[in-house]
């Protein structure tokens, strides 16, 4: 009987540890018949999806806005859109896995499926902080470029959507460049563009860029030359860029030295030290 309830355990805690590792096996593939059958889109498992009306009920506003702000930030990292009551059922299940592995490691005590939990919730949300953390340097560090080009590209004689409807175009794929793709597309649906670069820049939440989007919308009130201000922008941002990498650099040093004290100075002294030790015993 004890045989089989591990056996069984052992079963959900693999099978939900890889629904966790690998997300997208929770949702099922569909033809998309918008798009003449040609594209895939992901649909819910009835599992996630229950959950996720569960967590509807659920009042919790707040932390449901800062959990959905923070998704947003990450720009879909699954590429579901998943909403903040979904991603708490996706949460729910990590909890859940965490608890079986921690309850077969720890024979079935109480701490040992509380712990399971908490560790299993923490890192769903580990994950999307990582994401979002990731997402955000890579707009860091591809903004001062893509400043350069749509500075020579207005001063070209372009005005500021044909710029930049002219760089993406030729652009790769980015998170920076699928920021200014969905601008464009809200400017298409008759948003104005002072409205769609506030709202572009709540979606990046990056200081530096919400200081780079005020620059540019009060240059367009004032109804001065953009070139000049873009240019600006671009120094600032390539020095903060340098600033960055210096910091990151300086930072390495101080990374380095437990991984050191752990793994390289045990050997060293080994080395230098183990034959002295193996004579002083012989003798």
């Amino acid at each position: 009987m004890l045989t089989g309830i591990v056996m069984l355990l052992t079963f959900l805690s693999v099978t939900l540890l890889g629904l966790i590792f690998f997300p997208k096996s929770l949702l099922s593939r569909k033809r998309n018949e918008d798009e003449d059958g040609k594209g895939l889109t992901y649909q819910l498992t009835p599992l996630l999806s229950a959950l996720a009306k569960l967590n509807a009920r659920i009042d919790l506003k707040g932390y449901k806005a800062g959990l959905q702000k923070k998704m947003t930030a990450a720009g879909d990292p699954l590429g579901t859109k998943l909403t903040a009551d979904e991603f708490i059922a996706f949460s729910q299940l990590a909890a859940i896995a965490g608890a079986v592995v921690f309850v077969l490691l720890g024979k079935f005590a109480f701490p040992a499926i509380f712990l399971g939990c908490m560790a299993g919730y923490a890192l769903s949300h580990l994950w999307l902080n990582d994401a979002m953390k990731k997402r955000k340097l890579s707009i860091r560090r591809q903004l001062p470029d893509f400043l350069d080009v749509l500075t020579l590209t207005v001063e070209a004689g372009l005005d500021f959507n044909a710029a930049l409807a002219r760089i993406l175009k030729i652009s790769k794929k980015a998170p920076l460049t699928d920021e200014f793709k969905l601008m464009m597309q809200e400017l298409k649906l008759g948003t104005t563009r002072y409205m769609a670069l506030k709202e572009m820049a709540v979606r990046v939440d990056i200081p530096d860029f919400s200081a780079f989007i005020s620059a540019l919308l009060q240059t367009d009130q004032l109804g001065a030359s953009l070139g000049p201000t873009l240019r600006i922008q671009a120094d600032q941002m390539r020095e903060k860029r340098m600033q960055m990498a210096e910091k990151a650099g300086g930072e390495a040093s101080v990374k380095l030295l437990l991984p050191l004290m752990i793994f390289i100075f045990p050997a060293v002294f080994m080395i230098l030290f183990g034959p002295i030790l193996i004579k002083f015993i012989i003798n």
